[in-house]
C-alpha cells in the first residue's frame, strides 16, 4: 500500500507529492530526513542570525562612507547589477530583494539625498521612474567591492579554491530548489 507523502509546503498542488514508493532512485523522499541537510538548515539560520548583527553591517560598510546602512548597500548593489539591461524602476529593485515597495522607496530617498543615486523618467516611457547610479554612487559600489574581497579574503582563511567552489555551487543549487518549490525565477 502506498502512503501518500504530506507535502512541505501546503500551497504544493497534489502532483509534486510523492509516495514513499517513488523514492527508491537513491533520492531522499519528502519523509526522510537527511541529517547533512538538517545540519547545513541550522547553520544557514546561524549565519542569517549573524549577518543581522551591527557589527556584521559594520564589517562590509568600513571605509565607504555608508556607516553600517546595509539597506542602502543592497539598494546600490541590485540597482547596479539590474541596470546591465535597462535602468530599474524601485519596483523592479523592490523585487528584487525582496522587500516592500514602500521601504524600497524610503532606502532609495535615502540613497538620492547622499547623492549616491539619482531618479528620472525614461526616455522610453515618461510614466517610468528609472534609478541610476551617480558619479559618488559608482564610487562606493567600487568601495563595496573592495571590502567585500577583504571580508572575504579573511573568512576565507584556511580554506583551497575547491572548497569555495563547492560552497558556492550548493549554495546556488539551494536557491534554485527553494526557487522551484516556490513556484519563483530563480
Amino acid at each position: 500500500m502506498h502512503s501518500p507523502v504530506e507535502p512541505v509546503f501546503p500551497s504544493m498542488p497534489d502532483s509534486i507529492t510523492a509516495t514513499n514508493d517513488d523514492r527508491e532512485d537513491g533520492n531522499l523522499g519528502m519523509t526522510q530526513r537527511s541529517e547533512g541537510f538538517a545540519r547545513a538548515d541550522e547553520a544557514l539560520a546561524e549565519l542569517v542570525a549573524i549577518r543581522r548583527l551591527a557589527s556584521h553591517r559594520a564589517l562590509l560598510t568600513h571605509g565607504t562612507g555608508l556607516d553600517g546602512r546595509i539597506t542602502i548597500m543592497r539598494i546600490l548593489r541590485a540597482v547596479d547589477d539590474l541596470s546591465r539591461d535597462k535602468a530599474p524602476s524601485i519596483r523592479e529593485v523592490a523585487e528584487r530583494l525582496g522587500m516592500e515597495h514602500s521601504n524600497t522607496s524610503r532606502a532609495v530617498d535615502q540613497a538620492i539625498e547622499a547623492d549616491l543615486l539619482a531618479k528620472h523618467s525614461s526616455t522610453a516611457d515618461r510614466r517610468r521612474l528609472e534609478l541610476t547610479l551617480t558619479d559618488k554612487g559608482h564610487q562606493t559600489i567600487a568601495d563595496l567591492n573592495r571590502r567585500r574581497d577583504e571580508v572575504h579574503r579573511e573568512l576565507m582563511v584556511g580554506w583551497d579554491e575547491h572548497e569555495a567552489q563547492t560552497l558556492a555551487g550548493l549554495l546556488e543549487k539551494l536557491v534554485e530548489s527553494y526557487a522551484r518549490v516556490l513556484g519563483r525565477p530563480s
